[in-house]
This record gives structure tokens, C-alpha cells and sequence, in this order.
């Protein structure tokens, strides 16, 4: 009987396996039952078999100055852009400060106005060790409110181990008294960012795995913000059912990931497109 039991709770799990449910394997001796748990998530409503964990990084002691997360300052024609954030955070001394390992990395920015079209913007990105510039201009699209990403300049191809300080600005245009087409005082935002290397054991899990939103995981364990954001990011970003399980928890793993960095305040702001969509200049 006992052996008649075991098989049945076996085969229930065979079964159900891909649901997340509790459920008591009673034996002698154990009047109570013991609880056991599929998928780490019974009774929470998510489909993830774990959280994301994001576990900040140590940033480096460079001396550089705080970078400025949030835009601002006089009354101008970009007013609306006033309250743009870069999507970075900011750890103990460093302001706007993450890793990638990527040569070009993605800013992620929260426009709770949305960008005008054909609106100029700028992204810099300036060396640490060298001072050596690349900066590239775009017109932008028009965007809807919400979060949306720029890619780091095509030139800039960041080297492992190296810091670099990075600017995004939006420079709106307006005709003066004199008719002559004008640029306002740009809103800017500042951070930094460094690229890093991973070890072989965690390489090899990335490669192996498949799945982004398990990449997007590891990328956080790791410390590696704008990697862990721009994957789940990306994911977000294509076309979805709202019974799309994949895009399901991609969006329960970038709530977890904002939360935790103390973005807490842009879950439930949506995704749009990227900026751009072609660059005016680059230098």
C-alpha cells in the first residue's frame, strides 16, 4: 500500500510538473506531513521558477565625479525633458555607475514625457584613462512616455577593464528673435560605466543557457547592470499575447531587477522603441 502511494504522488509530479503547487506526502511517523514545493513560487502568481538577484558590484576608486542621473536647470524649450533619468544606479560614492561586458552597451532612460520627433540628442562617451571622446548625434523619432534605450556610439568600442564617463543630452532647437534656428541649453545626464570580464565557469553558463531572462539573471548575480537590463529589455520590446509566458516574466524579472536598484517607481511604466533612428554626425 504504502509503495501504491509513493507511485501515485510520484506520478503526480510527473504530471504536473510544470505547474507550481504544494502538495503533503504523508508516512508513519510523520502525522503533520511534509511540505514540498515545485518551482519556488507556489501560490505567487509568477511563473518564475526563482527572483532575480541583483548584487551589486564594489565601484571602482577612480576619484571621477558623480554623474548627474536626473535632468534640470532653467526654463527653456526642452522643459519637458526636464525630468529624464537614466536607468543606472548609483552605489555608494558613484553616481550613475554600472559594468557591462559589452563593447557597446545600451543606456536605458525613463521620459516620463516621451521625446518630440526630430528632436537632437547626443551621446558621449569619454575615456577615464586615455581622455580619448567619441559622441555621436541622432534625431529622434517620436517616442511615446515611457522607457526607452540608446546604443553607446559605433565607435566606441569599450575595452575590458577600462572606465569611461558617458553623457546623454537633448539639445532643442527653437528660432530666436531673429529668425535664426537655435539650440536651448541642452538637459543632460551623466554617469559612468565599466566594462569588465567574466570568468570561464560563468561564460560557459551563459553560452550554454538559452533562455535571456536565465541570462538576464545571471548578468545580475554577476553585477553586470546594463547587460541584466538591456536583456530583459529587449525581450519586453517584441511583440507579445498577454499570455506570452516569456514576455510574462520578463516583465516580473525587470520589476524585480528596478526594485532592487531603487527604480521601484518605473514598473509599471512601459517599454517603448529605441531612439534614433539614424545618426546625424559622428566624430
Amino acid at each position: 500500500m504504502m509503495l501504491f502511494r509513493f507511485n501515485y504522488h510520484y506520478l503526480l509530479i510527473s504530471l504536473t510538473g510544470s505547474l507550481a503547487i504544494v502538495f503533503s506526502i504523508s508516512s508513519p511517523g510523520n502525522t503533520q506531513g511534509q511540505s514540498v514545493e515545485l518551482n519556488g513560487n507556489a501560490g505567487n502568481g509568477n511563473s518564475l521558477s526563482q527572483s532575480i538577484q541583483w548584487d551589486p558590484p564594489t565601484p571602482p576608486n577612480s576619484g571621477e565625479p558623480g554623474g548627474r542621473g536626473q535632468g534640470g536647470g532653467s526654463r527653456t524649450n526642452c522643459d519637458r525633458y526636464a525630468n529624464l533619468q537614466a536607468i543606472v544606479p548609483s552605489l555608494r560614492s558613484r553616481a550613475r555607475w554600472g559594468q557591462t561586458v559589452s563593447d557597446r552597451p545600451t543606456l536605458w532612460i525613463y521620459a516620463p514625457e516621451g521625446f518630440a520627433d526630430q528632436e537632437i540628442v547626443e551621446i558621449r562617451l569619454k575615456d577615464s584613462a586615455t581622455g580619448t571622446l567619441v559622441q555621436q548625434r541622432f534625431q529622434t523619432r517620436a517616442i511615446e512616455p515611457g522607457v526607452t534605450s540608446i546604443a553607446f556610439p559605433n565607435q566606441a568600442a569599450l575595452k575590458v577593464g577600462q572606465s569611461y564617463q558617458w553623457s546623454f543630452s537633448v539639445q532643442c532647437q527653437r528660432i530666436d528673435a531673429n529668425n535664426v534656428d537655435t539650440i536651448d541649453t541642452p538637459i543632460t545626464l551623466q554617469g559612468s560605466v565599466t566594462r569588465v570580464a567574466l570568468k570561464l565557469p560563468v561564460l560557459q553558463q551563459l553560452r550554454q543557457q538559452k533562455d535571456p531572462i536565465q541570462k538576464a539573471m545571471i548578468y545580475a548575480k554577476q553585477g553586470i547592470w546594463f547587460d541584466a537590463l538591456a536583456t530583459l529589455g529587449q525581450v519586453l520590446r517584441s511583440p507579445a499575447t498577454s499570455q506570452d509566458r516569456m514576455h510574462q516574466d520578463a516583465q516580473t524579472a525587470w520589476n524585480q531587477l528596478l526594485d532592487q536598484a531603487g527604480f521601484a517607481p518605473l514598473n509599471a511604466v512601459p517599454v517603448q522603441p529605441e531612439l534614433g533612428p539614424a545618426p546625424l554626425n559622428a566624430r
